[in-house]
């Protein structure tokens, strides 16, 4: 039908109004409603309560029902979940999450720094590792490897301090996941971190004199807290107080404002820094606890806070493919009064010296059973575990003896009650955050995988991981025994070493040799991850780990000292063993 032109004028005008202002105006309408639904699912919405066949249901970042019966919004992304099980997000209560080592030269380094002082004895605040006016945030990089690795994990979100030396700084309630730091940080300057590592070559380098040196900086600020606060109320007559960022720093701790999470390595650190506690009056938090278990009680008794590392040697060659049930007999076979008199008797005492390795281990492994067993509560720390690992670590826990309750609760509702967030996450309740994690089975079931993992409401798909020994694409792992030339560029010149490995993917050991070391130092905590190869040992300096790339028949990557210092790692093999 051929319109007449005045008509058809107006149909024309009609539309180019249709074309133009209305995709305009569309481009002002939000985003549809961000909502999931996890249906028909095992749901453990906290430690110790089950709900089966149930749902739940995450809107605009925030859970909004759980339970049997509930209705599916007509807009949720629905994930099937029959025969699955559903917790609570994961949480890490003390993390290095997206942060690389601080490099050695110069400021920022966290203490770490060689530059020549002109007093030793009174060093620059940073050159002595003394940095607590420093945040988290700074240095968070949601690219960073361990953001990904720790989400596979089942980690959703954790408190993230910074790596440093004796006061490195603030940490930050972060959710890995985001583009930036700022996306990543959910709640700052959450927390003081201490530890006793001093600086490198001045003053305080000893625990004796960080203790000295925490008291005075805490005094000290109290003294300008005080004046400070005079000044605020009346200056008339006042000379202005001095003023410097670290002592600012203690002013919301003598507040009250926040909590110092001290990390501890060994019991005669957690005596100090619970003496500390009791002379100053600051909260604590106190984690890491390897031994813990050396003072249980004392750490049950003190009412302080704990977050107990997952951490622990890992098993040597021998004891690798060894069963548990075996390797109980080889503990209790140990005499401690096997003597070689013979060479007839050699093998005796080597197999003696397995039982006295196992029982040193299984002390170890049986860290935190026998924390919760003298009534001490914890959240998990896995500061020094490697993400791949944690969850076999914790298995471990359960056969040595930790309830499977009090192992979930350290994952979710024991941290967030530890970090300050109960009211925000830690288990999957109506108004709490969508941060949840979907398990083929039960959580600490041999063979149970992380299938999704939600944060505010947001969906990963977690890759199933590859098996032992072989890279992600299902390809075997190149071997990495052999003979190993070692270079090492550290502040005082280059370092070289040779390391020799043996073994097979799963049972790698070694021995490591280089400048200053009188006599070799045994490795067995190697792990191979496609070509991404770790691991730590103890030196004189030290702890010392390892993160090494390799490519064909060299490896390079940085060492770690106790955590802070990162130092340019290169190896090139010798000799490849078949």
């Amino acid at each position: 039908m051929k319109l007449p032109p005045a008509l058809r004028t107006a149909f024309l005008c009609a539309l180019f109004v249709v074309l133009t202002v209305l995709p305009a105006a569309a481009q002002d309408v939000a985003p549809p409603t961000r909502t999931v639904a996890i249906t028909g699912a095992t749901v453990v919405p906290s430690p110790g309560r089950v709900l089966e066949g149930a749902t739940v249901v995450i809107r605009d970042g925030l859970i909004t029902a759980v339970g049997s019966g509930v209705t599916i919004p007509y807009d949720a992304r629905v994930i099937e979940a029959d025969s699955m099980f559903v917790y609570a997000g994961f949480i890490d209560a003390l993390s290095y999450v997206g942060q690389e080592p601080p490099r050695n030269n110069g400021p920022g380094g966290g203490g770490g720094g060689q530059d020549q002082v002109a007093d030793r004895d009174n060093p620059p605040f940073d050159r002595a590792g003394l940095e607590p006016y420093r945040s988290v945030r700074d240095f968070l990089d949601p690219a960073h490897a361990s953001v990904g690795n720790m989400r596979s994990a089942g980690f959703t979100a954790a408190h993230a301090v910074p790596r440093g030396r004796m006061l490195p700084g603030s940490g930050a309630v972060v959710l890995l996941r985001g583009s930036s730091a700022d996306d990543m940080v959910l709640l700052a300057d959450v927390s003081f971190f201490a530890q006793f590592q001093g600086g490198r070559g001045v003053y305080p380098g000893t625990p004796m004199a960080m203790t000295a040196k925490m008291r005075q900086l805490y005094r000290e600020a109290e003294r300008r807290h005080t004046l400070a606060a005079h000044y605020a109320d009346d200056p008339a007559g006042m000379s202005p107080p001095p003023v410097d960022p670290v002592h600012t720093a203690f002013f919301d701790l003598i507040e009250g404002n926040l909590p110092v999470f001290f990390h501890v390595t060994d019991p005669l650190e957690a005596h100090r820094a619970l003496t500390l506690r009791e002379d100053l009056g600051f909260r604590m938090v106190l984690t890491g606890l390897p031994r813990g278990h050396e003072l249980a009680s004392k750490l049950a008794d003190s009412g302080v806070p704990l977050v107990v590392t997952t951490d622990f040697p890992r098993k040597p060659g021998w004891m690798a493919s060894v069963k548990r049930d075996s390797l109980l007999q080889v503990m209790e076979n140990y005499d401690p009064d096997v003597r070689t008199a013979t060479w007839r008797d050699t093998e005796a005492e080597a197999r003696n010296l397995e039982a006295r390795q196992a029982l040193a281990r299984e002390d170890y492994v049986k860290n935190a059973a026998t924390l919760a067993q003298s009534g001490a509560r914890f959240a998990f720390t896995h500061i020094d575990t490697t993400p791949g690992d944690i969850h076999a670590n914790i298995r471990e826990m359960l056969a040595a003896g930790l309830d499977t309750t009090a192992a979930l609760a350290a994952l979710t509702t024991r941290a967030a009650d530890v970090i300050g967030m109960t009211r925000a996450m830690g288990s999957l309740e109506v108004g709490k955050l969508g941060n949840a994690v979907i398990t083929s089975g039960p959580l600490f079931a041999e063979g149970s995988e992380i299938k999704h993992v939600l944060i505010q409401g947001q969906v990963f798909d977690i890759e199933s991981a590859p098996p032992s020994g072989r890279g992600r694409g299902g390809e075997a792992a190149a071997s990495i025994s052999g003979t190993w030339n070692t270079i090492a560029e550290t502040p005082d010149g280059t370092v070289r070493g040779t390391l020799e490995i043996s073994g097979s993917p799963g049972s790698y050991s070694g021995s490591l040799t280089y400048d200053g070391v009188p006599s070799a130092i045994a490795i067995d905590t190697i792990t191979v991850e496609g070509n991404q190869v770790s691991f730590s040992f103890q030196s004189p300096d030290g702890l010392i780990a390892l993160s090494l790339t390799m490519d064909g028949d060299s490896m390079q990557g940085t060492a770690t000292v106790n955590g802070a210092d990162a130092i340019p790692v290169t190896m090139t093999r010798s000799n490849p063993q078949q």
